[in-house]
């Protein structure tokens, strides 16, 4: 099975070169084009010109705009997947509907998957896809993350994401303040992990779960470090993985039940 990349953001992408080289180098040993989903009104020409320098195959562009559905015969049997940056919300509503069969289709053709910013954040089982507030279990509300990081989402928002790795992502995480948006995600239970991706920072997860950390950003992993308690969030610790071999991961199981909802914080889209 092909690994997924994910990327924190960052252009140009020169300082992850050697990872965007790894995703390029898996696509080549397959037959067909790269197919890459990009934003409506945003210029192909910059990233068209990347994936020419990387050697990768002729690139078909699937747009995404307000309303728009990805299907599996939107990708075909390509050689690879490139989801780009842009808005978090609108490429997550662009692949929730069918995010099972578009998953299942990248498995059964073995197509590799990367993800750049937008298109990391909506990789994850639980896609933090915005919000710059969110509830305390008290009934007041705390900020999460710099409100013009909100991605136009007043309220803490995590939605169901492709389901490519089992665990929730944020982007530009140190540039743009939002880890502390996914240590809030993890203290809720909205996110059982998180990793949080700076710009110029990035990661491949293998087939069998293995990591590897590229760049001179930073990655940082967030996990529960205690039970839920009633009333109070749960106590969380953050470690920043070095460049090179990162842990081990375990695949989240299919029909994992939910845990309670959170107040102030989004589980249905809010588009």
């Amino acid at each position: 099975m092909a690994a997924t990349y994910l990327i924190g953001g960052g252009w140009p992408p020169d300082p992850l070169d050697h990872l965007y080289a790894a995703f390029a180098a898996e696509v080549a040993d397959r037959p067909g084009e790269l197919v890459y989903l990009l934003q409506k009104g945003v210029n192909p020409k910059g990233w068209r010109r990347y994936f020419l320098r990387l050697g990768l195959p002729p690139a078909r562009q699937v747009t995404v705009g307000p309303g728009t559905a990805v299907r599996p015969e939107d990708i075909g049997v390509a050689a690879g997947m490139f989801v780009c940056g842009g808005d978090n919300p609108l490429y997550q509503g662009a692949l929730a509907e069918h995010a099972h069969e578009v998953r299942r289709h990248l498995a059964e053709h073995d197509i590799p998957y990367a993800g750049f910013s937008a298109g990391a954040a909506v990789a994850g089982a639980d896609a933090v896809i915005g919000g710059a507030v969110r509830g305390r279990p008290d009934g007041s509300t705390v900020p999460v993350a710099p409100s013009e990081r909100d991605e136009g989402l007043p309220v803490l928002a995590v939605l169901p994401g492709l389901g490519l790795v089992p665990f929730g992502v944020d982007i530009h995480a140190t540039q743009w303040g939002t880890l502390t948006r996914l240590i809030h995600s993890v203290a809720t239970g909205l996110v059982e992990e998180g990793w949080g991706l700076d710009a110029h920072a990035g990661i491949r997860v293998n087939a069998d779960g293995r990591t590897d950390v590229f760049g001179p950003g930073n990655v940082y992993r967030v996990l529960a470090s205690g039970p839920a308690r009633a009333g109070s969030d749960r106590d969380v610790r953050v470690r920043i993985l070095p460049a090179g071999r990162g842990p081990t991961i375990t695949p989240r199981h299919e029909g994992k039940p939910e845990g309670p909802p959170c107040q102030g914080a989004e589980r249905s889209s809010p588009r």
